[in-house]
């Protein structure tokens, strides 16, 4: 127990305090941004070379997940949406066999998860993210490079911004 406790300390997830046990780590504003920047940064990258190698049925497989994110919104499903998002975009980092960038990558949205499941039930608006999705799987049926990352990372950069804001807006009321 205390070995995983202190697994989850050196990735951020919690604090250890002395004598007292363990609380999770907090996440501000600032946090989220600089979260989101990184997630910009490497899932940009891993864009760029995942786009000359996406398959057919790679690409098949993110319109499936996509069609899933416009059921989950129907029905106000936004922990299914959150877990379908996650997918949709692993299927097409997955074509860049960049398996370290991978980890990284599912590290940051780990981290960042429940805030932007609390964002996104509180009134993050999934109809335009659902809208940037199409787009990002528009283009990378196309094999589009720079198409798919540019709207890859304005779909980031849209989430990133809603959920800091969301956040500001909350720790203001305190």
């Amino acid at each position: 127990m205390r070995e995983a406790l202190h697994r989850l300390e050196a990735e951020g997830l919690v604090t250890i305090l002395s004598q007292r046990g363990a609380t999770v780590t907090e996440l501000e504003a600032q946090d989220i941004a600089e979260f989101h920047e990184l997630r910009v940064l490497l899932e940009g990258a891993v864009t760029e070379l995942a786009v000359p190698r996406i398959t057919d049925s790679d690409i098949e497989s993110m319109r499936g997940l996509a069609e899933a994110m416009e059921e989950a919104t129907r029905q106000a499903r936004v922990q299914d949406w959150v877990d379908l998002n996650q997918q949709f975009h692993m299927v097409l980092y997955g074509a860049s066999g960049k398996r370290h960038f991978l980890r990284l990558i599912d590290r940051t949205f780990t981290r960042t998860r429940p805030y932007i499941s609390l964002y996104l039930g509180l009134g993050g608006n999934l109809a335009v993210l659902n809208a940037d999705h199409g787009g990002i799987l528009e283009m990378a049926s196309r094999r589009d490079i720079v198409g798919t990352r540019q709207l890859v990372e304005q779909n980031i950069r849209r989430s990133g911004a809603g959920l800091s804001s969301f956040l500001e807006r909350l720790h203001g009321d305190h």
